[in-house]
C-alpha cells in the first residue's frame, strides 16, 4: 500500500505545474517535460521504496501492540 503511496510524490509537482498552467508546446518542451519529471521518479526509487517498507513495518508492529491484528 505505501509503495504506491511514496511513487506518486515525484509526480506531485508536474501535476501540480500542469493544474497552474505550464502547458508544453511543441515536441521539445514535451520531451523535457517528460525527463523533469523522470529523472526525480528514478533517482529517488531505492529511497522511495525503502520509506515504503519501514512504514509498512510501523504499521504492522503498531496494530499487533494495540491488538487490533
Amino acid at each position: 500500500m505505501f509503495i504506491v503511496l511514496t511513487d506518486r510524490i515525484p509526480l506531485l509537482f508536474g501535476i501540480a505545474a500542469l493544474f497552474l498552467g505550464f502547458r508544453p508546446h511543441g515536441f521539445a518542451q514535451c520531451v523535457l517535460f517528460l525527463a523533469l519529471l523522470a529523472a526525480p521518479m528514478v533517482a529517488t526509487m531505492p529511497h522511495r521504496t525503502g520509506v515504503a517498507i519501514a512504514l509498512n513495518y510501523l504499521l504492522g508492529r503498531s496494530m499487533r501492540s494495540t491488538g487490533l491484528i
